[in-house]
This record gives C-alpha cells, sequence and structure tokens, in this order.
C-alpha cells in the first residue's frame, strides 16, 4: 500500500513504477516524476527526503568511455599536478570566449550524437587526414620513419577518450588539470614517456593550433549524423569550436612552462 502524504495528500504519479525509481527518466529532462512527488512530500510524516540519486544538479552519472581501459589514459587520478589555471580563471576564459550556459548544453548534446562516432571520427583524422600530411604524421612515428602501431593504438584510444571529454565532462579543476597533462604530453616535457616508445621529441604548438581548423571543419558532418535540424548542429558546432578555443588557451600554458618554446613553437 502507497503512503500518501498527510500534508498533501500526494501520492506517487499514475504510471509510476519502481524502474522510475531507479532510473528516472527526468534525469534526462528535468526532474522524474517521481522525484517531484518525493520533493512535494518530503516533510510528511513517514516520508523521508528524496535520496539524491533523483536529482540531475546532484547526480554523479557514470562518465561514458570508449573502452573498458585505456592505456596511459590517467583522467582525474591523484598523480596528475595540479594546473596553476584556477576555476575562477577558467570562467574568465569561458567569458573571453563567449561561452555560454547554452553552449554547455549543446556541447552535451554533441557528445551523445559522437559517443559512437568516435573511432570513426579519429580514423579520419588520423589515417584520413594526418597519415597524408609527413611533417604531421611523424610524431606517431619512431626518429626512423618506421611504424609505432601500439603507440598509434593507444594514442587512438585516447584520442577517442578526448571527444567524450570535450563534451560531457564537466568543466572543473580535474578538467583543467587534465588540460594541462594532454598539453605536456605533446611537449619534451612528458611525449613518449606514457607508452614508453621512440618517437618525435614534441609536437610544435604551431601544428597543434593549427590542426584545430581541420578538427571544427571536419566534426560538423558527425554532429549531423543523427537528424538533428539545421539549427541544432550549428549550435553543437559552435559549443564545439568555442571549446577548442578555451582548450588551446590552456594548452599554450604548459608550452610557455616548459621553458622552451622557441625551439618547440
Amino acid at each position: 500500500m502507497v503512503r500518501t502524504s498527510k500534508r498533501s495528500g500526494a501520492a506517487p504519479p499514475k504510471g509510476f513504477t519502481n524502474e522510475d525509481r531507479l532510473n528516472p527518466p527526468g534525469l534526462r529532462s528535468g526532474v522524474s516524476r517521481f522525484a517531484r512527488w518525493a520533493l512535494e512530500s518530503r516533510h510528511s510524516v513517514g516520508v523521508q527526503s528524496p535520496p539524491d540519486c533523483l536529482f540531475p544538479t546532484r547526480v554523479n552519472l557514470r562518465m561514458k568511455t570508449v573502452a573498458t581501459s585505456i592505456p596511459g589514459y590517467t583522467y582525474g587520478a591523484t598523480d596528475i599536478p595540479a594546473s596553476p589555471v584556477s576555476l575562477q580563471d577558467l570562467e574568465r576564459l569561458k567569458i573571453s570566449a563567449g561561452f555560454t550556459d547554452e553552449d554547455a548544453h549543446f556541447l552535451r548534446l554533441a557528445g551523445e550524437v559522437l559517443s559512437d562516432q568516435t573511432e570513426k571520427i579519429v580514423a579520419h583524422w588520423r589515417s584520413g587526414i594526418i597519415a597524408g600530411i609527413p611533417h604531421l604524421a611523424r610524431h606517431s612515428r619512431s626518429p626512423e620513419g618506421d611504424p609505432l602501431p601500439h603507440y598509434l593504438a593507444n594514442s587512438n584510444l585516447r584520442f577517442r577518450q578526448w571527444i567524450l571529454d570535450t563534451c560531457l565532462r564537466p568543466y572543473d579543476q580535474d578538467w583543467i588539470n587534465y588540460q594541462q597533462e594532454i598539453a605536456l604530453r605533446h611537449t619534451s616535457s612528458k611525449k613518449n614517456r606514457v607508452d614508453d616508445v621512440r618517437s618525435t621529441p614534441y609536437v610544435p604548438l604551431r601544428d597543434v593550433l593549427a590542426f584545430i581548423a581541420v578538427i571544427n571543419e571536419t566534426i560538423k558532418p558527425y554532429l549531423a549524423a543523427k537528424g538533428h535540424t539545421a539549427a541544432e548542429v550549428d549550435k553543437m558546432h559552435l559549443a564545439w569550436c568555442k571549446s577548442m578555443q578555451l582548450q588551446m588557451a590552456l594548452w599554450i600554458g604548459p608550452y610557455t612552462a616548459t621553458g622552451q618554446v622557441p625551439s618547440e613553437w
């Protein structure tokens, strides 16, 4: 028998099931019917406050990953050095880039659209574009120009996960710290260490910045692949481009910190 609220007389909404409790549909679009009922009844005798899991603002949803295990992927690890960039600094960067709450919304939508396309996207970038540009392709090869399949496979997984992290991770201090880590792994400070390989000592910053234009251009058809309206695709694409601008602004810092910008630019 369902207990009603002595204060409001409320009962769980018609059609409410246990599935609504465990996996409320409102997590995708507002608060679920059960959550609303629980919230309205929380002061009633015998009715406890609703658990945190019912409310999107307090939900710790499991982050999507492209594989069960991603070699070298250490997002949120305690041994990732803290970035000198603070959350306040990031908020200022967002203002400079015009990154709004609407952009954050459409970036999350982009993450859902791209989540099952990451392998195809990275293959497009790596095999379809980078492989045909010798001065870019060399960074995934040995100094003698020999292929490094293991290195390429591992970095491709991390590249794919970066797409999801760009769209679906909260832009908090862990995210800021990992931007620093990614940037350092393109410099002589950390490149090649994670996979223990012999390759080029660093990726010039100018090539990283320039290739973002290619990434931004080529991501749009994938954003349009799930039948969203042209306006929605444009908003997802704009949000993606603004995120790229934020990330590149953050990546410049670690390149500067190495003290080798003249030679690694």
